[in-house]
């Protein structure tokens, strides 16, 4: 198994020597923190910046300088979203020496999830952590200005205080918020979480992927309506280009015939737990938020679906099938996969692939697979075909809810067997990309990303610039 087990991306010697430092400094900035010193705590930030993009404006063109709250998916929507800006600057600072920031002041208990009807001892220890990070901020101002800050979500405990610390100094903190996909059981399930436990924004603007998050967000009234925006996704631009080069020299996926499959796991989309969080060191526990969903998930079409990817590799030795596994699972994982698929190793003609952005594979393979993921929305964009599994729990009326519908713009497999057929088929046809895509994938991407246009990155620059110049 471990030779067919790769991953996405190799670690390069500046990431290396770039995690090494965080490491060293985070228990440093703690120690500062701990100690009420917001001029050594500024120094140690300062040192710990990395810059991604640097501003090269043109003559008479003002440079602007946004520093990022560092998170995958965050980083490469901000990227995308700046790339050809040559006024913008674009600097990130780990999250982790953040939350060192807030160990020294916030109690364990106060998480994402939990910030919000604390005691009185604990929010007079929140605002003492908002003036202690206005103090760091007018010192690390002196030798480093930032125009903007942006973060991935808006409930991060560490830096609930630092938006409000920034608002008081006029410098804009906005979200990008890469949670942006919310079906109809999600909808009612974060609206209550937001509202009783998370909390308002403190910050200047929310920047949304779809109307799923940002209904919520309102309906929750963790923030005022005009300070919502939808932008779509960024980071999808990215595969639109793709494909439309594809489409002009009209190329298609090299090799045998392709199926990627997107794991996925029995709570996809299924709010059953929250994670809560203690600091220092890092362990883990999870809350019933509502015992009832308990028994709520997608364990036979976990199960029969893997086990059909299995047969698909067996009876057709000719496809190249590539598992995409969900973040960066551990080998331990994969034995597990290959556990449930009833199997001691898997086929040749498999490989497994962990972490890393899936949009490199997408181009590689013929057809794509999954369930209640953002990778099969990415799939869409890039033209290719995808079959979904619908059988199982995927039928039954409770679980409805709990589906992210990608209407008629894919296929559906009603069986284990028909899906392996459908796979088969669509790898064996290699169809050429397409610069347009279908009406019915303009509607599913623009419902759940709204970005069927590939022009998320602009519209997620111009509101960022737009804070910035009303500052």
């Amino acid at each position: 198994m471990l030779r067919r087990l790769s991953r996405a991306r190799d670690l390069p010697l500046h990431y290396v020597l770039g995690r090494a430092v965080e490491e060293t400094l985070a228990p440093l900035i703690y120690l500062c923190a701990r100690m009420r010193w917001p001029a050594a705590a500024a120094l140690l930030l300062r040192a710990s910046v990395r810059i991604l993009k640097p501003a090269r404006p043109a003559t008479g063109q003002t440079a602007c300088h946004i520093l990022l709250l560092s998170k995958a998916m965050v980083t490469e929507d901000v990227l995308a979203s700046f790339q050809d800006d040559a006024r913008a600057g674009i600097a990130s600072v780990s999250r982790n020496s953040v939350k060192a920031l807030s160990r020294a002041f916030l109690p364990a208990h106060m998480d994402e999830n939990n910030y919000v009807n604390v005691s009185a001892n604990d929010a007079a220890r929140a605002r003492a952590y908002r003036r202690f990070l206005v103090a760091l901020w007018r010192r690390l101002d002196r030798r480093r200005h930032f125009d903007a800050v942006l973060t991935g979500n808006f409930a991060y405990f560490a830096e609930r205080e630092l938006a409000g610390a920034l608002e008081e100094l006029g410098i804009p903190f906005s979200v990008i918020m890469k949670e942006s996909i919310k079906n109809e059981g999600y909808q009612r399930f974060w609206t209550k979480v937001y509202r009783e436990r998370r909390g308002p924004f403190t910050g200047r603007r929310i920047l949304v992927y779809g109307e799923s998050e940002r209904s919520v967000e309102i309906a929750s009234g963790i923030v005022a309506p005009e300070r919502v925006t939808i932008t779509g996704m960024p980071r999808l631009d990215q595969v639109h280009r793709a494909r439309r080069r594809a489409a002009a020299a009209g190329t298609q996926a090299a090799g045998p015939p392709g199926v990627l499959f997107f794991m996925f796991g029995p709570k996809a989309f299924n709010p059953v737990l929250i994670r809560n969080r203690s600091r220092w060191p890092y362990t883990r526990r999870k809350e019933r938020i509502d015992p009832q969903l308990d028994r709520l998930g997608w364990n036979r079409l976990v199960e029969q679906t893997q086990r059909a990817i299995h047969t698909l590799a067996i009876r057709h030795p000719d496809l190249h099938i590539t598992i995409k596994t969900k973040g960066a699972e551990s080998d331990k994982d994969i034995a597990a996969l290959e556990q449930l698929m009833g199997v001691d190793r898997l086929p040749e003609n498999v490989r497994v692939v962990v972490g890393g952005s899936p949009q490199s594979l997408l181009f590689e393979h013929h057809v794509v697979c999954g369930f209640n993921s953002t990778s099969l929305l990415e799939a869409l964009a890039a033209g290719k075909p995808v079959v979904v599994p619908r059988y199982a729990e995927a039928l039954e009326a409770e679980m409805q809810p709990y589906l992210v519908d990608l209407e008629d713009a894919v296929e559906y497999a009603p069986s284990p067997e028909e899906l392996v057929a459908l796979l088969a088929r669509r790898a064996r046809e290699r169809l050429p990309p397409s610069a347009t895509l279908p009406p019915a994938t303009v509607r599913v991407l623009d419902k759940w990303l709204f970005n069927s246009d590939g022009l998320a990155g602009r519209r997620v620059r111009e509101a960022v610039l737009a804070e910035i110049t009303n500052r």
